[in-house]
C-alpha cells in the first residue's frame, strides 16, 4: 500500500510541474521576447538507510531549467526603436537589480536620461558593457550588426551617424 501512495504522489508531483509550466507559457505568450519554458528531466529516486532501500519513492529533476530557443513570429510594430533578434542573438541588459544578463527584448526605447532601455526598463549595455546612452535625435535606426544611427536634429534627411555597437552574444550552433 505504501508504495501505491509514494507511486501516486510522484505522479501527482510531476503534473503538477507539468502544469505550471503550461499555465506560465500561457499567461506569458504575448510578452515580446518570452521564451516558453521546458519540462526538465525527471525520474524517481528511492530512499535509502544503512544500505537498505525502502519503498519511499520521490521525484527528481535533473539539470536546470530550460527555455525553447524557437524563434517566433515577427510581427512590425511601426515603431523606430524596436528591433528582432535573430539567428539565436542576445543582447547585454544591466537590470536595476541585479547583474548584467543576456536578453532578446526587442521592444526598446528611450528613458528620461536618453539612455537605450528595453520594455522592462533595462539598460541596454554596449560592446563594452556600459549603458548606451543616445544624444537627441530625431530618427534612430539599427543595422543587422548591432550598429546603432542616429540621425541628429538639424541633419538632413539622410544623414545618420554610427554612435555605438550593441554588446550582441550570438549563440553557436
Amino acid at each position: 500500500m505504501d508504495r501505491m501512495v509514494q507511486t501516486a504522489l510522484s505522479a501527482i508531483t510531476g503534473l503538477k510541474d507539468l502544469k505550471f509550466d503550461l499555465a506560465n507559457n500561457l499567461a506569458n505568450a504575448n510578452v515580446p521576447g518570452f521564451r516558453r519554458d521546458l519540462p526538465n528531466e525527471g525520474g524517481a529516486g528511492f530512499l535509502s538507510t544503512m544500505n537498505k532501500a525502502t519503498a519511499r519513492i520521490f521525484p527528481l529533476e535533473t539539470g536546470g531549467r530550460i527555455f525553447s530557443n524557437e524563434i517566433g513570429a515577427l510581427e512590425s510594430t511601426g515603431v523606430q526603436t524596436d528591433l528582432a533578434m535573430l539567428n539565436g542573438s542576445y543582447l547585454f541588459i544591466q537590470p536595476k537589480d541585479g547583474d548584467q544578463a543576456l536578453s532578446r527584448r526587442g521592444d526598446l526605447g528611450v528613458d528620461a536620461e536618453n539612455k537605450l532601455v528595453d520594455g522592462a526598463g533595462n539598460a541596454v549595455l554596449s560592446a563594452e558593457l556600459e549603458p548606451i546612452i543616445l544624444p537627441p535625435f530625431s530618427a534612430i535606426k539599427f543595422s543587422d550588426n548591432g550598429e546603432i544611427l542616429v540621425r541628429q536634429p538639424g541633419s538632413l534627411p539622410g544623414d545618420f551617424h554610427q554612435y555605438w555597437f550593441f554588446g550582441i552574444y550570438i549563440r553557436s550552433a
